[in-house]
């Protein structure tokens, strides 16, 4: 009857549903069983850089919502392929990780000696030598790009550092040649200044001697500049102090020690008094063992000629020459003697 009828009707909307449920499920399975092949092809890659993780990260991450949003399985199946798919993005997530956990490694190694080498460098820009230090300065500059990168926050704070330490020193160097310039070229006015005074003064006076070593102490003031640049103009004034008190019959020590008191003078009027004395006294030992080796050697032909006739004005040349080689030593290691800053 119609009661009946009604049942028969319900149970087979109730069989259509699970039959259409059924068929949704195993479309759900295929669906879900593909999610789990482009998950593990992606795991499967291997990856070097950042930029590749982050993108593997959204694809993963993708996949996944597709799968929320995907419909159920059957009971039977759910289990299975749940635990596959978790696995494949256990192992992506774990092999991110340990990507991660080397590379912060890496950083922290690289970084380590990034420091070690701003270390180094204020060692480099302690030293007075501008060559040397700028040699330094490019040799760690070589280092740092080989070091490879110490992580995003590491990495700009430190080479900010490094930079802007090596920039300081061109810096403060380029600010020194300046003043430097300045400098020579006043205390270059000047002096020329006093070697016009020099010029013009008559020693025919009682004051003549006191005079003349004031215009010494005068130009001894007259500011600095470089050894080489300066070392034409210091020659003009010292020719002309030299004949100045040439004319005032000087004895041949105060001669000697007039030019000691102008050549320390002329050392110290440089930029690097030091260098310059070092560089001064190296200069006169070298000439000193030239000397001396030339006396040696005329003392060894000395036998020579002293067994041989007729010869007599050779040994009286090589004799002098011996005489005057040892005057000539003494003298120097005076000289080098009174070298003294």
């Amino acid at each position: 009857s119609n009661y009946w009828n009604i049942i028969h009707l319900l149970y087979d909307k109730i069989k259509a549903h699970y039959k259409e449920q059924k068929s949704n499920q195993s479309e759900n399975l295929k669906i879900k069983t593909q999610f789990i092949t482009e998950i593990s092809n992606l795991t499967q890659q291997k990856y070097t850089t950042h930029k590749e993780w982050e993108k593997l990260t959204a694809e993963v991450k993708s996949i996944q919502e597709k799968w929320k949003s995907t419909g159920p399985v059957s009971k039977k199946e759910n289990e299975k392929i749940w635990k596959e798919f978790r696995e494949h993005c256990d192992q992506f997530f774990n092999a991110k990780k340990e990507f991660y956990n080397d590379r912060n490694q890496t950083h922290k190694k690289h970084a380590d000696q990034k420091k070690s080498l701003i270390d180094d460098l204020d060692k480099v820009l302690k030293n007075k030598n501008f060559k040397e230090t700028v040699n330094g300065i490019k040799q760690l500059q070589e280092k740092w790009k080989k070091i490879g990168h110490a992580g995003k926050h590491a990495e700009q704070k430190l080479w900010h550092s490094f930079r802007s330490k090596c920039d300081a020193f061109f810096e403060n160097k380029n600010n020194e040649t300046k003043n430097r310039k300045t400098e020579e070229a006043e205390s270059i006015k000047q002096k020329m200044l006093v070697i016009e005074q020099v010029k013009t003064f008559d020693t025919k006076t009682e004051t003549a001697n006191d005079k003349l070593h004031e215009f010494i102490e005068k130009f001894k003031t007259t500011g600095k500049a470089s050894f080489n640049k300066s070392k034409p103009i210091f020659e003009e004034f010292k020719g002309l102090v030299l004949k100045k008190f040439e004319e005032l019959n000087i004895s041949l020590k105060e001669k000697e020690e007039l030019l000691s008191q102008l050549k320390m003078i002329h050392i110290n009027d440089s930029f690097n008094p030091e260098k310059t004395l070092q560089f001064e006294r190296e200069r006169i030992k070298k000439k000193i063992n030239q000397t001396m080796k030339e006396v040696l050697n005329y003392e060894n032909n000395l036998g020579f000629f002293n067994n041989s006739s007729g010869n007599s004005s050779i040994l009286n040349s090589v004799t002098s020459n011996i005489e005057k080689g040892k005057k000539e030593i003494e003298k120097l290691k005076s000289e080098l003697k009174n070298l003294k800053l």
